[in-house]
């Protein structure tokens, strides 16, 4: 299983592990002390069998399942951070293991600072997220927003090595408007993501943004495969 061989993987200090797990925004990452399993979906709970944080971005059916994440809480002990919107759905879990979050604030978990951001999203409290190691790692993680203005000021802000952006399913996104926010953000790496046709939109979108944008690197994960990026 995907979920076995991430946790075997030794993770070197100054890089980070990536998997995408699903066809939306489930992804694990993993840097040598703490384990993120983001927005659980489509996989089964006794998969995971170490996690430090859980992490549900909105209340949407694709990102939550309330269920899977009680039953990898179980497994793992490991915290929920999410906004109060999806905390409020979560009864099966103790209360002191979750931790609530809003656009602006900031979480620590390991060596691993989180921090809220906006999306643009038709749900109740949608959010993006910039993950950023104590090796100098920054990863920003744009859930399945859609492209907005204010991403320019996250890239500028935090100046991503990776970004992890949506170009299908969600609604108003699309290859174009992942395009316009690689140049917006501009990430050394970017990986697509959310969609059931990476098969065909990954290519299409690494040739685009190798003819557009050819200093950004694109890196095309199927499911269940690890990336590793190294500083």
């Amino acid at each position: 299983m995907a979920f076995t061989e991430l946790e075997k993987l030794e993770v070197k200090p100054k890089s980070a592990a990536l998997m995408w797990f699903n066809s939306y925004s489930g992804t694990a990452l993993k840097i040598p002390s703490t384990t993120v399993i983001i927005d659980p979906y489509q996989i089964k709970g006794f998969e995971v069998k170490k996690a430090d944080l859980i992490l549900i971005s909105h209340e949407h059916y694709d990102h939550l399942d309330p269920d899977l994440v009680s039953s990898i809480q179980k497994n793992t002990n490991a915290t929920i951070l999410t906004s109060p919107v999806v905390a409020r759905q979560l009864e099966d879990i103790p209360q002191d293991k979750i931790k609530t979050i809003n656009m602006g604030d900031s979480f620590n978990i390991g060596k691993i600072k989180i921090t809220a951001e906006r999306a643009r999203h038709p749900s109740q409290m949608p959010l993006t997220f910039v993950f950023e190691t104590d090796d100098g790692i920054v990863i920003y993680h744009a859930i399945d927003s859609q492209t907005f203005d204010g991403m320019k000021k996250i890239g500028e802000k935090y100046k991503p090595d990776i970004a992890i952006i949506p170009v299908g399913i969600a609604p108003g996104v699309s290859i174009t408007s992942a395009l316009h926010a690689v140049e917006l953000i501009s990430p050394k790496v970017v990986i697509p993501h959310h969609t059931d046709l990476i098969e065909v939109e990954g290519p299409k979108f690494k040739r685009h943004v190798d003819e557009q944008m050819p200093y950004v690197k694109v890196v095309e994960l199927k499911k269940g495969q690890i990336y590793t990026y190294s500083k």
